[in-house]
């Protein structure tokens, strides 16, 4: 008999065929087959069943075929995406690129923040250790200011600053250094309202501005209108005779004290010893007196600076250069051996 699914012969007893697997209708395939034309009837039957099984198959294979080839294509996008293949190879690039840049730039931020960091840190020792060292110098000169025992000056921060006040001799007072007891000299009381005392090297006056010198001892008095008194002692440093010594003190006086005009009132040699005296008018008006030993054996300098502002009228004119006199006579390193007179023997009463 014959297979009514594919058309093959197969046993009369078979249940399935052996070829395509259908099941046999027995009652079907007993039925007698028309002997007229069998083998062109069982060519019929096996071609038409071939293209059926033949179309069939092919289907199926072209179905299989583009699963196939779509799970493969998938395939290849899940592993080019994955491992950067392919068409993503350039954002594989510019990712990796951007990436790394970003990577770059953190890096490089990071390294900025650690220089940053390492910086400030650096600018905070630095400013702890200057701050250390301000507080070290804020403490050396506190106890230079408590070991340095300043003389005591009898000034009062409240006076009015009037020369009426010194025309007699009580009016004055006299300061011996303990350093060197040459370096003695009057001041007043009732006339300047602040003083300042100095034994630090570093001081000096604008006399000195040219000289290798050493401030021992430097004391200024001021008053309320512009008036002031300094009085330095120092020891300069040079060789030289005492006529250059002279010569040199004349030449700062008038240069480096902003006289306008000044003028030598003495300049005078005595053994070792120099003295020189100056004077002028400044630009403001104001009168300038400057007196200064100096002596060549051992360096010594000693410097008297005197300012007293415009006279108002004759009569403070009068008492302001009775004072100057009083100052300079009262000066024991000063060349005057005169003695100090009162008010009324200066003006000849």
């Amino acid at each position: 008999m014959y297979c009514r699914n594919c058309g093959k012969e197969i046993p009369d007893k078979a249940n399935f065929c052996k070829y395509c697997g259908t099941s046999v209708d027995k009652r079907k395939n007993r039925q007698p087959v028309s002997s007229a034309d069998p083998v062109d009837q069982g060519g019929y039957d096996r071609a038409v069943n071939e293209r059926s099984v033949s179309g069939s198959s092919n289907s199926r294979l072209i179905v299989v075929t583009v699963i196939l080839a779509l799970t493969v294509l998938i395939a290849l996008v899940v592993i080019s995406w994955h491992f950067r293949l392919g068409p993503f190879a350039t954002g594989r690039n510019e990712m990796t690129s951007a990436s790394s840049s970003k990577e770059k730039t953190l890096d490089k931020d990071d390294k900025k923040s650690d220089a940053g960091k390492a910086s400030s840190e650096e600018s905070d020792r630095s400013k702890m250790e200057s701050s250390d060292k301000d507080r070290d110098k804020e403490g050396n000169d506190a106890k230079d200011e408590e070991d340095d025992e300043s003389p005591y000056f009898s000034i009062e921060s409240s006076t009015v600053e009037d020369y009426s006040n010194v025309l007699s001799l009580p009016d004055y007072t006299s300061y011996i250094s303990e350093a060197d007891s040459s370096f003695s000299f009057l001041y007043p009381m009732d006339l300047y309202d602040d003083v300042d005392y100095s034994d630090r090297a570093g001081t000096t006056t604008d006399i000195l501005r040219d000289f290798d010198h050493k401030n021992k001892e430097c004391i200024r008095f001021t008053g309320s209108e512009g008036s002031r008194l300094l009085y330095q002692l120092a020891v300069i440093r040079g060789d030289g005779s005492t006529d250059q010594m002279a010569s040199a003190l004349e030449n700062s006086m008038k240069e480096n004290t902003a006289i306008s005009s000044p003028y030598t009132l003495l300049k005078k040699t005595k053994g070792d010893k120099a003295y020189v005296v100056v004077t002028g008018e400044k630009k403001d008006g104001t009168i300038r007196y400057l007196v200064c030993t100096g002596d060549v054996s051992d360096g010594k300098l000693m410097l008297m600076e005197l300012d007293t502002p415009p006279s108002e009228d004759d009569a403070d004119k009068k008492h302001k250069s009775y004072y100057t006199e009083v100052l300079y006579r009262g000066l024991s390193f000063g060349y005057s051996d005169a003695s100090i007179r009162s008010y009324d023997d200066y003006l000849g009463r």
